[in-house]
């Protein structure tokens, strides 16, 4: 899509390196000479550092590894392989990512020392951009085969991958695991449609921390016979269903009407109202669960309210709140009333039992 030098190598290099500013390169791979090939490229967030992944095309042993290029008044520097510890002998070091906040490194690499095939590793990042010492991302995130492409949303605390060695729908699927950076969470399926009966690798996304799947790019081969396409995805986070039911404690008597409130215990304000019928039940939606109170009264009956605490299972998408009974009201102190059906012994004080 842009005028190629192909002159030489070293002018090959500058106009990708200038065309790849866009911190995501999902599923592209290009020819850098008649060797070297390169694949996905990252950016930090200042915009002066790139990481990516190269490797020789024509070899027997293909061994990828991460390079570096600094961004100056005069462009990019040609970039320079990473030393050790990022890269090693004798494994692949691929795929770089750099959390949002510019302090960490992410890659999938086959090194000794992981779980299983490609696993999911990162590298804190110093104040001179230069990648420490990698730690394996853990038992929750890796498998006993290939866990590739990491990327960790900082909005929802997430690191999401694809992997092969996990129960998912074919190939590689989307997993994501929950968790500030080195506290990982078990990895969870991204379902469908994130992912298909083909492979799904590589994702980015603009989502809030609610839903990160709001606006989505990823890439995947499920419309393709043979190569990746880019997908944009937008999901719809549903709002969560809740109900109840407010009850006479007379369970004979049925409620006659009444009126509900739900509110925020924090702030006290009214989430929700409304008139219940006489069989006393309710719902309504809230975006997220949370802790609130219901309070309920009717006429002749006693107002009672209860406490109701978010589910355990945030990702449920409905909630039962337990029943709420209303006491009927006393009778009011010198008020006249008259008590029927109330039967004496003969000539007695005594109140038979059928009164």
């Amino acid at each position: 899509p842009w005028p190629m030098p192909r002159h030489s190598d070293e002018a090959m290099n500058k106009a990708i390196l200038e065309r790849s500013q866009t911190g995501f390169h999902p599923c592209g791979t290009c020819r850098l000479g008649k060797d070297i090939e390169q694949g996905v490229s990252a950016v930090t967030i200042d915009g002066n550092t790139m990481f990516m992944t190269r490797w020789e095309a024509n070899t027997k042993s293909k061994f990828a590894a991460i390079y570096s290029s600094s961004k100056s008044d005069k462009g990019w520097s040609n970039p320079t392989k990473l030393a050790a510890p990022i890269n090693v002998d004798g494994a692949s070091s691929q795929q770089p990512s750099v959390s949002p906040d510019g302090k960490f490194l992410f890659f999938s690499s086959n090194r000794a020392g992981g779980i299983g095939g490609f696993d999911i590793w990162y590298a804190p990042i110093d104040e001179t951009g230069k990648p420490g010492e990698p730690v394996n991302a853990g038992a929750s995130v890796n498998s006993d085969f290939d866990d590739q492409a990491p990327y960790y949303h900082a909005p929802s605390q997430a690191l999401i991958f694809s992997s092969k060695g996990r129960v998912g729908m074919g190939g590689y699927d989307f997993f994501q695991s929950k968790g500030a950076i080195g506290t990982f969470a078990p990895a969870t399926n991204l379902g469908y449609p994130v992912n298909s009966i083909k492979d799904d690798i590589y994702l980015v996304s603009k989502g809030g921390a609610k839903n990160m799947l709001e606006n989505v790019m990823l890439s995947s081969d499920r419309d393709a016979a043979c190569c990746l396409e880019l997908f944009h995805l937008v999901k719809v986070r549903p709002l969560k269903q809740i109900s109840g039911q407010v009850v006479s404690c007379d369970r004979t008597k049925p409620l006659p009407g009444g009126t509900l409130a739900i509110i925020d215990p924090a702030t006290n304000k009214t989430l929700y109202s409304a008139n219940v019928g006489a069989d006393g039940k309710y719902q309504f939606a809230l975006e997220d669960f949370q802790q609130f109170k219901v309070e309920a009264s009717a006429k002749g009956y006693i107002t009672n309210n209860l406490t109701v605490q978010a589910p355990s299972d945030l990702e449920d998408e409905t909630q039962t709140t337990p029943v709420l009974c209303l006491l009927p009201e006393p009778p009011k102190v010198n008020e006249t009333f008259v008590v029927k059906n109330v039967y004496y012994e003969y000539d007695k004080s005594e109140v038979k039992p059928e009164s």
